[in-house]
């Protein structure tokens, strides 16, 4: 029988696969998990014993293969070693950290990490011949990382300065929905001279890659640049403008593309408002609501939709507001005052409507007029009927 029909085995003439290998070091996984908790400088006494007993295998092996009738029996496979992460590798590089485990260093590491350093020199010697070929003025202008005064532009005035991006923007947006306020033109000026101090953090691997990246820290960031909803509604115009450019400029389809074309719609809904601005505190919740569905869950546009929330919107904040002052009115009462008119206030209940009564406000139940949670719609309709 040949060397490969043993290895594999045959039936009535068939291959058979070979027999998966057993895995000698990460057998379980528990095991896997427990090797992954072990420190540094466990690892490497371990992996140091590892290799010791492969290079005893492998020699049994090579004894077999040249004297079989002396050594009858071949080496066992070998057993792999425990995976070093690339910053306990970059520790190793340290020089006073390399001297304090030293002692447990193993022949394949100390040639991984000799490859490396070689790739380092030869990195440093490449850049250096570069520079060696540069006259004394261009090695200046290298080190010292010139401006070129050139590509200065005039500023005309009347004309608005074009709006730019920092590609913090684009990385983040692929991982974390960036709150409108980061588009204010302040911010968005703030994230383009401060990049490189802006506080980051290193978000998960997306989809089919298989590292992370840093992308701008949003919670820290918010506490700067302002929170949602934190906006005047001036400045929503204008953060909505720059935010509907930036969507615009990450559609695959360019200016004309539908992801561009949905942002265009959703913030000219609320642009071209006739009560845009009275209104605006009515709005604002339900347009943040619906961008974020739109990210979340990519729903389309629909005129009908936006126009159906958006009267409820309304009728909502037009009860609370004359809740508020329905509140008002009571509030000389309750604190057992007088009325405008000098008689003494009549006493009321602590509570808005006796305990028996259809109107009081249940924990459980939700408004159907405005959609919150506490009350229910016949409690707002006895508010606005106590009114007449």
């Amino acid at each position: 029988m040949s060397a490969s029909t043993a290895s594999t085995g045959s039936v009535a003439g068939e291959m058979v696969p070979p027999t998966p290998r057993k895995p000698k070091t990460h057998t379980t996984p528990d095991i896997i998990r427990l090797l992954k908790s072990l420190s540094l400088t466990n690892i490497l006494k371990r992996n140091k014993q590892i290799e010791a007993e492969n290079d005893a295998r492998d020699e049994k092996t090579l004894n077999h293969a040249s004297d079989p009738a002396t050594y009858p029996d071949p080496g066992s496979e070998t057993a792999s070693l425990i995976t070093i992460d690339e910053a306990d590798m970059a520790r190793l590089r340290v020089p006073t950290f390399y001297a304090s485990v030293k002692e447990h260093i193993y022949n394949t590491l100390a040639a991984r990490l000799v490859d490396d350093e070689l790739v380092d020199k030869e990195e440093k010697k490449r850049k250096g011949d570069e520079m060696s070929g540069l006259s004394s003025e261009e090695v200046r202008m290298a080190k010292r990382r010139c401006m070129d005064g050139s590509k200065h532009v005039v500023r005309k005035i009347g004309e608005a300065i074009p709006v730019e991006f920092a590609q913090s923007l684009y990385d983040t947006e692929l991982h974390v929905g960036i709150p409108l306020p980061f588009f204010l033109n302040k911010n968005l000026r703030t994230l383009i001279d401060d990049g490189a101090t802006l506080p980051m953090v290193k978000c998960n691997p997306l989809a089919g890659s298989s590292k992370g990246m840093y992308i701008l820290d949003i919670e820290k960031l918010s506490n700067r640049f302002g929170k949602e909803l934190s906006l005047t509604c001036s400045q929503w115009t204008e953060a909505a403008a720059n935010m509907w450019e930036f969507q615009v400029s990450r559609d695959v389809d360019g200016p004309g593309g539908s992801h561009g074309k949905w942002y265009e719609d959703h913030f000219n809904f609320f642009g071209k408002l006739s009560d845009r601005d009275d209104m605006y505190e009515a709005w604002k919740d339900m347009e943040l609501e619906f961008r974020r569905d739109h990210k979340s869950r990519a729903l389309a546009f629909l005129p009908e939709d936006y126009d159906l929330a958006y009267n409820l919107a309304k009728a909502s904040h037009k009860l609370r507001k004359e809740f508020g002052e329905f509140n008002a009115r009571l509030a000389p009462s309750n604190r057992g005052g007088s009325t405008s008119f000098g008689r003494p206030a009549r006493q009321v209940n602590s509570q808005p409507f006796p305990s028996g009564s259809r109107s009081t406000p249940s924990s459980n139940a939700v408004c159907l007029l405005c959609a919150e949670r506490g009350h229910s719609v016949s409690y707002h309709i006895n508010i606005t009927v106590l009114r007449l």
